[in-house]
């Protein structure tokens, strides 16, 4: 009698199951890249007459990235936080300062794009038009921060300057020095401390602060700092400094 009544129980189990799909989509990754990308174009005018600054859209071999919120000048980095996954080998890629009811969209970079398989990037949207370039970084996520600190690199875009130094002014120390226009230094290690860690950044051989940032960082983690703008020049185009977190304490393609 026990025997029929455990049958019984799993007949009854059989005939109630159901089938359950996984709510997550797991991209496929082979012959893909990840990318972030920034808007630091220096005179992204929507209009002759205006000193605003516009935002961007991006469009690679065709097919728009940003979807509905246009890339800000300076802080506008796209996605956010991560990478969005994007074919690899030759592409095109193509940002437009949208249209709006009383012009059309501006065209402002129509360049070759070329991405490794399963590599990750940083791509600046840069210079100034009518000759706009795409600064692309290949990233290297692997090393491991020292116990109680994180990473910070620079990112030199301003043009009309021959070096820039970040300087640490919650450390008082120079963390990197004389990054040409375009470059880009190592990530460096520095100790958290306590708090936000306010740093300046300076034409190289002098103490003079062109442009000021602020991070509160996390342990293990890479942040990048990027000096953009033109020195001398004031409003949207004057120099200026800002961040964003590279990687958080893991990075997995």
């Amino acid at each position: 009698m026990k025997k029929l009544a455990i049958f019984i129980l799993l007949a009854a189990t059989v005939a109630c199951k159901k089938e359950y799909k996984s709510v997550y989509n797991f991209d496929v990754k082979t012959n893909k890249a990840k990318v972030k990308f920034v808007h630091a174009l220096v005179n992204a005018y929507p209009l002759p007459d205006t000193a605003a600054q516009a935002g961007l859209q991006l469009y690679l071999n065709g097919k728009k990235l940003t979807g509905a919120t246009d890339m800000t000048y300076g802080g506008g980095v796209f996605p956010s936080l991560e990478y969005t996954l994007v074919p690899a080998g030759n592409n095109t890629l193509k940002a437009v300062i949208p249209a709006v009811s009383n012009r059309p969209e501006i065209p402002v970079l129509d360049a070759p794009f070329t991405l490794a398989d399963q590599k990750t990037y940083t791509a600046f949207i840069t210079d100034s038009l009518p000759n706009s370039s795409v600064l692309l970084i290949e990233e290297n996520f692997s090393p491991v921060a020292d116990s109680g600190k994180y990473f910070v690199r620079l990112v030199n875009l301003m043009s009309n300057v021959p070096g820039i130094d970040l300087y640490g002014t919650s450390d008082l120390a120079t963390i990197v020095s004389n990054i040409p226009y375009k470059g880009v230094s190592d990530f460096k290690q520095v100790l958290v401390g306590s708090g936000a860690r306010s740093f300046a950044v300076r034409i190289t051989g002098f103490t003079t602060i062109q442009a000021t940032v602020s991070i509160t960082p996390v342990v293990g983690r890479m942040y990048t700092v990027f000096a953009y703008g033109v020195m001398g020049k004031g409003g949207t185009r004057a120099p200026k400094a800002t961040f964003y977190t590279s990687r958080f304490q893991t990075y997995e393609f």
